[in-house]
């Protein structure tokens, strides 16, 4: 376990806060991080809005993976849902962050499985990479969530070192891994 490697999947947060934000359960019983996040942002317990809990804890979940970076020693990788998410799995997380090599039936899986949209039409669930909620679907009180709860942590995560488009690899002989300025070379 502490040499595998292991991806944070993140998402835009108004994406995450939308889909998130369907689950009645999600802001029940905030952890002592959440508690220790609001506390710290001068807010109290008692005035956080649901939707606000909700960009609180997915904020925490972005710090989180953060702090676990760091303390990974390069073996964290972040990687935004997005519509290049298939290209990203082919190209760089199994055969450069995970060390799989991908063959033509590998990635024809893997394309296979990210054309369909593995949620529910249920116009609640998050949006398949390649298509986005606009803002515009968002209430004004999410949109103020997100810009005072969980944007910050979402824009260390964008700017990251640890982020998979600020990483380099090279090939799996003699890997030269760079990530937040760390350069390894791998066997």
């Amino acid at each position: 376990f502490p040499t595998t490697p292991w991806i944070f999947l993140y998402r835009e947060p108004i994406e995450a806060m939308m889909s998130q934000g369907k689950n009645p359960a999600f802001s029940l019983n905030p952890s002592p991080m959440v508690q220790a996040f609001v506390k710290k942002g001068g807010y109290d317990m008692e005035e956080i809005t649901t939707r606000e809990m909700y960009a609180v804890q997915l904020a925490t979940f972005c710090l989180s993976a953060l702090r676990n970076f760091r303390d990974a020693d390069g073996l964290g990788l972040a990687v935004k849902y997005s519509s290049d998410l298939a290209d990203d799995f082919i190209d760089t997380i199994f055969p450069k962050h995970f060390h799989t090599p991908v063959g033509r039936d590998g990635k024809e899986r893997i394309l296979k499985v990210s054309e369909g949209n593995s949620y529910p039409e249920d116009g609640l669930s998050p949006v398949p990479p390649g298509e986005k909620r606009s803002d515009s679907d968002a209430p004004k009180s999410m949109k103020e969530a997100v810009k005072i709860f969980l944007q910050p942590s979402y824009k260390l995560l964008e700017d990251s070192g640890y982020n998979i488009q600020k990483c380099r690899f090279f090939t799996p002989r003699g890997v030269l891994l760079q990530c937040n300025g760390l350069i390894k070379e791998k066997d």
